[in-house]
């Protein structure tokens, strides 16, 4: 049955196959378990993110940098600070950057990369705006031919490693939380395992039996407490009963 390979199917290609291949099948799972939040994860990491919030792990930093001209030479990878941009994009243009491209995409740009001069450049929304800001007010001796971050390829491919990792700690999660005999889990337990790997959760869910599942909550040492001191009251009323009851039957024996 292809769906009791499934699992086995998302953890090889995530460790040493094609990932884009394991993050279709965990998007299939995701259909089969029911589980909306493992879908949209998947989802979003073949298609990209738009608007929603992305994971912190596809938050990297890059320089920013421009290319140009002086009244002497050309100019090519010269970094810059935020702070010379124009007033207006200070908060919105940082060293700070969101990837929010699609997984293919990423694996992409490291391919590009490698056949070109090793860097990858990701132009910031409005760079074109920028540049011509920036061009009016620096006078007639230095003109901004572009401006980019400019992005190492191995903190991209830290990224599409992270995937990977991620793929196979939801696998686990998964095999975790699921009953003897399963070949899918319930929309419970793949719902906690994103939970748990995508977003920090620690809260684990363990298998109580074939067919309940509880996650466990710590008890408090002074609610343990009142109930063993209620559970020890209870039982000395009930000793003392019973020998109240011995009595009475020597009495009339």
């Amino acid at each position: 049955m292809r769906s009791a390979r499934l699992l086995d199917e998302i953890e090889r290609d995530a460790i040493d196959g094609d990932i884009n291949k394991a993050l279709r099948l965990c998007l299939s799972l995701g259909g089969k378990a029911g589980s909306t939040e493992l879908r949209d994860w998947a989802s979003r990491e073949l298609n990209g993110y738009r608007q929603e919030s992305i994971p912190e792990y596809r938050r990297i930093y890059a320089p920013l940098q421009v290319d140009g001209a002086t009244i002497r030479a050309l100019v090519k990878h010269q970094t810059i600070s935020p702070s010379q941009l124009p007033e207006f994009a200070h908060d919105e243009v940082t060293e700070e950057l969101e990837l929010r491209q699609s997984l293919p995409g990423l694996v992409e740009l490291i391919a590009e990369a490698k056949r070109s001069d090793g860097s990858v450049r990701l132009m910031p929304p409005g760079a074109s705006l920028l540049v011509d800001d920036m061009n009016r007010t620096n006078g007639d001796f230095n003109y901004i031919e572009r401006l980019y971050w400019s992005v190492s390829p191995s903190a991209i491919q830290e990224v599409v490693d992270r995937v990977r990792s991620n793929l196979v700690e939801l696998v686990a999660e998964m095999r975790a939380g699921m009953a003897s005999g399963e070949v899918v889990p319930s929309p419970e337990v793949a719902s906690q395992a994103v939970s748990v790997v995508i977003n920090g959760d620690k809260n684990r869910v363990k298998v109580k039996d074939a067919a309940k599942y509880v996650t466990e909550v710590p008890i408090e040492k002074s609610r343990l407490r009142r109930w063993l001191e209620v559970g020890a009251w209870v039982a000395g009323i009930g000793a003392t009963a019973l020998l109240v009851a011995l009595n009475w039957s020597n009495l009339f024996s």
